[in-house]
């Protein structure tokens, strides 16, 4: 097995891990890895996984279309689960992406962009492009820090 990407956080001895094969809990105190249960009933693969703006949660799009939050103040365990997509379609790709501004995520499906508000649980239809989105990137900027210098 191996894992491609790992998601955690620095308050939590837990860390999510992401393959083809699976998610994945790896346990930094034990050196132990177990399968992570995820999934809600009946659902088996997941489409597009991304982490918060704030970095304390994992959000992962299900092969239903539904986002599901987990949070890690909870143990990586479910804090929500709503619909994103009502009709799916294999052939369009998709991907999130977190704002670090605020704690919105994108979603890019197929040629559409949407705008998922992980507290509110809500996802808004931000626009839509005439062809496929290859890929998406956040370039937000942060208002600048105060701090002083010696000059």
């Amino acid at each position: 097995m191996r894992i491609g990407k790992f998601i955690g956080s620095k308050e939590n001895n837990t860390i999510i891990g992401l393959s083809r094969g699976g998610v994945f809990a790896v346990d930094l105190t034990t050196d132990e890895i177990s399968p992570f249960q995820w999934q809600a009933e009946s659902i088996t693969s997941y489409l597009a996984y991304g982490v918060s703006g704030d970095e304390e949660s994992i959000i992962v799009l299900d092969e239903a279309g539904y986002i599901n939050v987990f949070n890690q103040e909870s143990q990586w365990q479910s804090v929500a689960r709503f619909a994103a997509i009502t009709e799916l379609d294999a052939e369009k790709g998709a991907k999130l992406i977190a704002n670090k501004a605020n704690n919105h995520v994108y979603l890019a499906y197929g040629n559409t962009v949407y705008q998922i508000d992980i507290e509110h649980q809500t996802v808004d239809e931000v626009t839509t492009f005439e062809d496929g989105i290859g890929n998406l990137t956040w370039l937000g900027a942060f208002e600048e820090e105060e701090h002083e210098h010696d000059h």
